[in-house]
């Protein structure tokens, strides 16, 4: 598990706060921190996979909720929805409202034969 965002994130080039995972999944779940506004612990990232899924659960801490998350899976960097540098979460591949609120949500996603032994790019956002 990850304390800071410079342990696990790296910069997009825009001048943002946003940043993304790069991760080499496999079936022993990874744990990542989620930050809002940079610096505050709101929750946990868990990401795995199986034969046919990758499966991204963001678990919030104690008092926070979601009413939207949003997930983008690449293999590389520039696969990732961008403007000027900054990502664009209304266009990442994966997105759902949640109403009631949710203070845990899972996406499994079809695992791609593409991706095996691979890095992959994650950019997660949630609205907290």
């Amino acid at each position: 598990m990850y304390d800071y965002p410079d342990d696990f994130t790296y910069d997009f080039p825009g001048s943002n706060w946003a940043t993304y995972i790069i991760n080499l999944t496999t079936e022993n779940p990874e744990i990542f921190y989620l930050y809002a506004a940079q610096h505050y612990r709101v929750g946990e990232l868990h990401i795995w996979k199986d034969c046919d899924y990758l499966y991204i659960e963001y678990d919030l801490d104690d008092g926070y909720n979601m009413s939207e998350s949003h997930l983008h899976v690449a293999k590389s960097l520039d696969e990732i929805p961008q403007s000027n540098g900054n990502p664009v979460p209304g266009q990442f591949d994966y997105k759902e409202d949640h109403d009631p609120l949710v203070s845990e949500y899972t996406y499994n996603i079809t695992w791609d034969s593409s991706w095996d032994c691979i890095e992959l790019y994650i950019a997660t956002h949630a609205v907290v």
